[in-house]
């Protein structure tokens, strides 16, 4: 919807927030649409399954 610097400091902050609080990263679904954003969406690819927990940040 043309807001994609909007998405991104959300998603910055977002990770800021699990990192900080949780010691833990955004999940692999959420990480992946990113990624797609920086792509600008050609990876994206809908398809049902379930979220994946967060996984821990770190070493």
């Amino acid at each position: 919807m043309g807001r994609q610097t909007e998405a991104f400091a959300v998603y910055d902050e977002y990770r800021q927030l699990l990192a900080g609080e949780f010691g833990l990263g955004p999940s692999l679904v959420l990480e992946a649409l990113y990624r797609s954003l920086l792509t600008g969406g050609k990876d994206l690819v809908s398809r049902p399954g379930r979220a994946s927990r967060s996984a821990p940040v770190g070493p």
